[in-house]
């Protein structure tokens, strides 16, 4: 349990440190919660606030063009409507 703790305050801080250190990287524009709701893997993959969605972002969405606009959302919506 303890191991567990320090792990998961290791993995917090190189977060935040990778978030901040390469911020430029992520569009003005980019919305970390519609960014997950467009992907739903990333859910499922424990991706589920907005720091975690900005690293993922920085470490694999920008490489797999990933949509993260409203608007992509809108229309994945309505697609299954």
């Amino acid at each position: 349990n303890y191991y567990k703790n320090i792990m998961k305050w290791i993995s917090n801080k190189s977060t935040r440190y990778l978030v901040n250190k390469y911020s430029y990287l992520i569009p003005k524009d980019f919305e970390p919660m519609i960014y997950v709701l467009l992907h739903p893997d990333l859910i499922l993959s424990g991706i589920d606030n907005e720091q975690k969605a900005k690293e993922h972002y920085l470490l694999f969405g920008r490489k797999e063009n990933r949509q993260y606009k409203k608007i992509f959302y809108l229309i994945f919506l309505i697609k299954k409507l």
